[in-house]
């Protein structure tokens, strides 16, 4: 069996990371799925994207959205709740897999990891209060058991996440904002495409949202399909996803 014929047999579908600074449109890129699948809401952050008059406007107002936001540290029943929610999905798949969503996207990785963490504290009773170093490993330990479990819905998973920094002697690293120290790279492992946000200064004062594999010389970046130009986003997310070799799944 050669490989195609593996990817074809498994029917393997692929898990991104989009990740940048704040206000690199990391958000509005994610909601132009449109009606070809789910957004799921950690942040509270879609306010303001699906209410954005532009050009993708009417493809943002047929998303469906699911929304899982914590109402404060003393909260760990949301994470629980998005658990029940991926469970159903599977149920979904497995009695119609006509209904699986193409896409689902997942707005943000670092909101997700915030639930996780109030729901581990809210579990040992240590809620609003720093993790010990036994729940760090019931966090990460969690948090693996979830993208193996992520990475198994038969559809393009994206997940959206912020740019964060590790310290080491003198020298400051990029890479995903994560709990942990070499956590963050852990993370990279479980996804096909990681890109690197931000925004870019075009003549007259305009600006450019852009993705790329480049920028970041210290962070882990980098596509199944080697991808290295700058992308406008204002090409659209299904032209990225495209370009990147899914339109198989769309």
């Amino acid at each position: 069996m050669n490989i195609k014929e593996l990817l074809e047999k498994k029917k393997y579908k692929p898990m991104l990371l989009f990740f940048g600074l704040p206000r690199t449109g990391k958000t509005a890129f994610l909601s132009q799925i449109g009606e070809k699948g789910t957004l799921i809401d950690f942040d509270n952050g879609l306010v303001t994207v699906l209410t954005m008059k532009d050009e993708w406007t009417e493809t943002r107002s047929k998303i469906n959205v699911e929304s899982f936001t914590s109402e404060g540290p003393d909260d760990n029943k949301a994470y629980n709740r998005f658990l029940m929610y991926i469970t159903s999905l599977y149920a979904t798949v497995q009695k119609s897999p006509e209904k699986t969503p193409k896409i689902i996207g997942f707005d943000s990785f670092t909101g997700l990891m915030n639930l996780l963490t109030d729901y581990i504290l809210g579990n040992s009773g240590h809620a609003g209060k720093p993790p010990t170093q036994p729940e760090y490993g019931l966090i990460f330990a969690e948090a693996r058991r979830l993208l193996r479990l992520l990475n198994g819905i038969p559809a393009i998973k994206i997940l959206t996440g912020h740019l964060g920094f590790k310290v080491t002697g003198d020298i400051t690293y990029s890479q995903l904002l994560c709990t942990g120290v070499n956590f963050p790279n852990e993370v990279c492992g479980f996804f096909d495409d990681i890109l690197y946000t931000k925004k870019k200064k075009l003549a007259q004062g305009k600006e450019a949202y852009i993705l790329t594999t480049t920028g970041l010389p210290d962070a882990v970046l980098g596509t199944r399909r080697r991808f290295t130009e700058e992308w406008d986003m204002n090409k659209g997310l299904i032209s990225l996803l495209k370009e990147l070799g899914y339109e198989e799944y769309l």
